[in-house]
């Protein structure tokens, strides 16, 4: 009768665990599905402000290099940075 019961308690053992591990599974595919579609909607909607404010930038490094010297305009590099 006790390994009657031993078998059963590893067969219930083998079935909660083979649960919590496909169940974990579906939960992580679940979360990383959630948030490509967040990222995606966050992009979509700040496309146009990404763009402006890249513009942005553009124009402020090249100010920058304009009101520079030429001898120390060719050592800020495309970003506005200085060498």
């Amino acid at each position: 009768m006790i390994i009657l019961f031993y078998f059963l308690e590893c067969n219930v053992t083998l079935l909660v665990y083979c649960h919590v591990y496909y169940s974990d599974r579906f939960r992580t595919a679940i979360n990383v599905l959630g948030d490509s579609f967040g990222a995606g909607i966050v992009d979509h909607l700040s496309r146009n402000d990404l763009a402006l404010m890249e513009t942005v930038e553009v124009a402020n490094n090249a100010s920058k290099r304009d009101s520079t010297s030429g001898e120390e305009n060719a050592a800020y590099t495309d970003d506005g940075c200085r060498m």
